[in-house]
């Protein structure tokens, strides 16, 4: 049935009482609901279909069911929940969607994301986390690690298996510390295997060896592998040896496709863990 044919040529008073007759399905009718019919004086003018924003059918009504509406209205919420400066609570510090924006590829991670993810790590129940402030450039100072970090790791391994620690080198680089209570082992990282920050975390672990654990026989060793091929993932490369330290199950694949898949999986476990 073709309504425009039909219609085209009753008078407007009649299509009201034309479509009652007939009584066509919605869709047949959505062409009708908002439009009038319009004629122009002149010879050779054409009938203009034109719409009418205020007109409101008196015969016809038409609304989407009341679930299908709050779902929509639901999910729209929802999107405009995240937006960039939306605060995520529950993590202990201010952090915001913005925050998680650097685990796109070629990005840095900063120092919220970074940890973010060590509040996700302590989900585990088995360790906890000892944030070291910014190293400096230049020469190296008498003592890098602070009375407040030492202090730190001497509470935590009291009460947790494990400490773990970020090291920020300049703002420019990450690497990391791992202190295991049950292997008496204090493990270095580098993701890059420079030789100045090797050094400097070698300095940290005997600071660590001969404060906090000197009573305990630690011993040091050093972390090769794997190595990051790009400028921007050593945060990836030492949240991955993080995980894997209490989890087995943490992805293995260190090459560019597998390091995008990592930085992905990370932000999902931040993204979607259960807060308090």
């Amino acid at each position: 049935m073709k309504l425009r044919a039909l219609l085209r040529d009753k008078d407007v008073t009649e299509v009201a009482a034309t479509l009652e007759l007939i009584k066509p399905c919605v869709r047949e009718l959505s062409s009708f609901l908002t439009t009038h019919e319009t004629k122009k004086k002149g010879d050779g003018k054409s009938i203009q279909w034109m719409s009418d924003t205020e007109y409101i059918c008196e015969v016809v009504r038409f609304r989407l069911p009341e679930s299908v509406v709050e779902d929509a209205l639901a999910e729209l919420r929802g999107g405009l929940a995240k937006g960039p400066y939306t605060p995520l609570h529950g993590f202990g510090f201010d952090l915001t969607y913005a925050d998680l924006f650097c685990f796109r590829d070629s990005a840095w991670l900063n120092d919220n994301a970074l940890r973010a993810f060590t509040v996700f790590l302590s989900t585990y129940k088995n360790n906890v986390t000892a944030m070291v402030p910014p190293l400096k450039k230049g020469k190296m100072g008498k003592h890098i690690l602070a009375p407040t970090s030492l202090d730190e790791v001497a509470s935590g391994i009291e009460a947790h298996a494990l400490v773990f620690m970020p090291v920020d080198f300049g703002g420019v680089h990450w690497g990391c510390i791992v202190v295991h209570r049950e292997a008496r082992l204090v493990k270095t990282y580098d993701s890059m295997g420079g030789e100045r920050n090797k050094k400097r975390l070698k300095k940290m672990a005997n600071e660590l060896l001969a404060g906090p654990l000197e009573d305990e026989a630690y011993s040091d060793i050093k972390v090769t592998e794997p190595k990051q091929t790009d400028g921007d993932s050593c945060g990836v490369f030492a949240c991955r040896l993080l995980w894997t330290c209490v989890d087995s199950e943490v992805p293995s694949d260190v090459s560019p496709s597998g390091v995008t898949k990592l930085r992905w999986a990370m932000l999902h476990t931040i993204t979607t863990m259960k807060r308090s």
